[in-house]
């Protein structure tokens, strides 16, 4: 199965707000967990989640863990990302290459990684949660 195939439930780490997903429609997402703030949600509670903003992370660790514990077991998170240069003035940390990610994604496996150009962004980081 294609990991872009439709999911019921969705989250975006930084935007507050959880959503059921419906066919052809998009969707705002979940909660935070910017400054190690926990996602107020259950443990694999989510199909999905998104987030454009990891390099304002000021825990990494912390924010992907949240990531981890709220998403389901086969659910997938996609992360967009800025790899090419120092992300901005506001970033709390900055990539380079995956590597960083992979390493941080314990429980998870790395399934694409995808030039974009979206809002300064340059890559898109697929990973799915192991079963």
């Amino acid at each position: 199965m294609h990991w872009r195939s439709g999911r019921p439930r969705s989250s975006c780490p930084e935007t507050g707000r959880s959503s059921r997903l419906r066919r052809n429609r998009s969707s705002a997402l979940s909660s935070t967990c910017l400054e190690g703030r926990c996602q107020p949600f259950d443990d694999e509670t989510f199909d999905f989640e998104f987030s454009n903003v990891f390099d304002h992370a000021l825990y990494p660790w912390k924010f992907v863990g949240e990531i981890e514990r709220t998403l389901k077991r086969g659910g997938v998170c996609v992360l967009h990302v800025l790899l090419s240069r120092r992300a901005d003035k506001y970033s709390a940390n900055d990539l380079y290459s995956v590597k960083p990610l992979e390493q941080l994604f314990k429980n998870s496996e790395l399934v694409e990684v995808r030039s974009i150009d979206g809002f300064g962004l340059d890559t898109e980081v697929v990973f799915r949660k192991k079963i």
